[in-house]
């Protein structure tokens, strides 16, 4: 029955084609004219069918339309021949039931207008139509088996849980320890370990995702995988996704760059934020009277912590930014717009477009990279921040016990201080920072970025 209703639908479209080019006035037809024309159709159906043929040879002459227009005479001839015998399984339009019959067909081109038609052009625009139906089915079965069987939303899920750190409970649990063996020395670089650990701590939650993840490192970076920096060894690192081959028109080698440069960006704003909440304070600071005497160790460590809680902030700001406003949000969006898409190409660029738009939100981009370049100087920042840090405490630490004898050697540790260099760098970091965003939100109207400038511009330090 779907066979016929296409078939039917390809003469409705045809009649409706012709119509435009009506020259003949549409008169109503009176039951015997019914009745007679019934009569001469059985009559001269053989001879109809054999005169349509001629005229399509005349107005013709590609092979293939000949062709189609043959075969489509032939089965309106036989099912003109079981219309007699055949009951029908389900009530057919009245329209259907004449365009069926090939004289009847005949007789309403005729009536349309007794002078050559545009065939041609008339049946490519029909079939134009038919393959478009075709064409919009098959593409409601690919986004079906992609959706259902596929299961790509799933997926994508998986990885914005890691590459976009969502499931960053237990993303936490992978890096933070990254970290810690990055800053002992030990050898972390073993990419079979790396994968080993990253689905043991996935698999405590979604079994789903168990060896679906491949962690690699590049070897051909050297001595860089010697480093005990954080900033420079997280660069060597990149995750891969292993989902089937049939997915490879969304999750390929070229999106999962993409990913992985996201990936490596917030994982140096999480050291940065992580290392800064995790500098402590002396327990003599601690335990100290409130009117004990205040001594330059006293004094660089409370510059020290005014410095920590102005990093702390600045940084925050850029992770909430990227966390809430960039990652969480889109990633809610993509959500909505798979569900909506109903074909293919649509999915694929609705993913395409949701790339493109976190690498640019996350300064991935090439003409972000002054406001990249400027968030990564203050992330380095925290790195000589925290042994600064470590350095004074141990210092207080040792000058409360009274391990230094020697006052020259408290008075060499004061005079090389670096605190009042931190503080210039720091504040030049927040300036820069504050003018290259605010222009980047209102000079060039990415407007995204309007409540990350007004924080940097509005708590500027001097």
């Amino acid at each position: 029955m779907d066979e016929n209703l296409i078939y039917a639908n390809f003469l409705e479209t045809i009649v409706q084609e012709l119509e435009r080019f009506r020259t003949e006035t549409p008169k109503e037809k009176s039951c015997g004219t019914e009745q007679q024309s019934v009569v001469l159709e059985k009559k001269s159906e053989n001879s109809v069918l054999v005169n349509l043929r001629k005229q399509m040879r005349e107005v013709c002459d590609d092979e293939l339309l000949l062709l189609a227009f043959n075969s489509t005479l032939q089965l309106v001839d036989e099912s003109c021949k079981h219309a007699g015998t055949d009951n029908p399984t389900s009530p057919v339009e009245p329209s259907t039931r004449k365009l069926s019959n090939a004289y009847t067909l005949y007789l309403i081109l005729n009536s349309i207008s007794t002078l050559q038609l545009p065939l041609e052009h008339v049946l490519f625009n029909a079939i134009k139509n038919l393959m478009e139906t075709k064409r919009q089915a098959a593409n409601h079965y690919v986004t079906y088996i992609y959706k259902d069987e596929f299961h790509v939303m799933d997926h994508l899920k998986n990885i914005r849980k890691v590459l976009l750190l969502e499931a960053s409970d237990l993303m936490d649990y992978f890096y933070s320890d990254l970290f810690r063996r990055i800053e002992a020395g030990e050898s972390w670089a073993n990419p079979y370990l790396l994968t080993i650990q990253l689905n043991d701590i996935l698999a405590s939650r979604f079994n789903d995702m168990t060896s679906l993840f491949t962690v690699e490192v590049n070897r051909a970076a050297g001595y860089k995988l010697d480093t005990t920096v954080v900033m420079a060894a997280i660069d060597e690192i990149r995750v891969l996704y292993n989902p089937s081959h049939d997915l490879s028109n969304m999750i390929n080698d070229e999106t999962m760059a993409s990913y992985n440069s996201v990936f490596r960006f917030l994982l140096k704003v999480k050291w940065a934020l992580g290392t800064l909440e995790m500098l402590r304070f002396t327990e003599s600071q601690k335990k100290r009277p409130p009117y004990a005497s205040f001594g330059m160790l006293d004094l660089i460590l409370k510059r020290l912590a005014m410095l920590k809680f102005w990093m702390i902030f600045s940084v925050q700001c850029i992770h909430s930014h990227l966390m809430t406003h960039v990652l969480q949000s889109f990633g809610e969006q993509l959500d909505e717009k798979l569900d909506l898409a109903d074909n293919l190409s649509e999915m694929i660029a609705v993913h395409q477009s949701y790339i493109a738009t976190i690498f640019d939100h996350c300064f991935q981009q090439d003409d972000s990279k002054p406001v990249m370049e400027g968030i990564i100087r203050l992330l380095n920042l925290v790195h000589i921040l925290r042994d600064e840090w470590n350095n004074t405490v141990l210092y207080t630490e040792m000058d409360a016990r009274g391990d230094i004898p020697d006052n020259s050697t408290m008075g060499d540790f004061i005079a090389n201080s670096q605190v009042d260099e931190l503080e210039r760098t720091y504040c030049k970091c927040h300036q820069q920072l504050a003018k290259l965003l605010s222009r980047e939100a209102y000079g060039k109207h990415k407007l995204h970025l309007t409540g990350l400038a007004d924080a940097f511009s509005y708590n500027v330090p001097y």
